[in-house]
């Protein structure tokens, strides 16, 4: 195949009119607001500001650094209510605990 840069010259020509850089994904209970076009919308705000959204991920940092599955669990159910704890991830702990404890004795 051919390489980028080497057989074919990569150029960054910037945005084209009407392109974005992200998609945003969104949900239902997310305040979706019809506009004037059927097919635009405008997303409300879930009324957390920025201060508040900084506290809440400095507490889950600080919950995952004590290793606190279920603080982070908490927090997690706070930033994002759509949050559902994958039923696997009990399991994966207690294995992962067991190898710490067998490894200390």
């Amino acid at each position: 195949g051919k390489e980028p840069d080497v057989d074919i010259e990569i150029r960054y020509s910037g945005l084209r009119p009407g392109e974005k850089l992200y998609e945003e994904l969104i949900t239902e209970g997310e305040g979706i607001v019809p506009t004037g076009h059927e097919k635009i919308m405008v997303l409300g705000s879930d009324g957390l500001c920025f201060n508040d959204r900084e506290i809440m991920f400095e507490e889950l940092l600080r919950h995952a650094g004590m290793c606190n599955g279920d603080g982070i669990k908490g927090i997690l159910k706070q930033i994002i209510p759509e949050y559902r704890q994958y039923q696997g991830t009990a399991a994966i702990g207690v294995k992962r605990d067991a190898r710490i404890e067998k490894s200390r004795n």
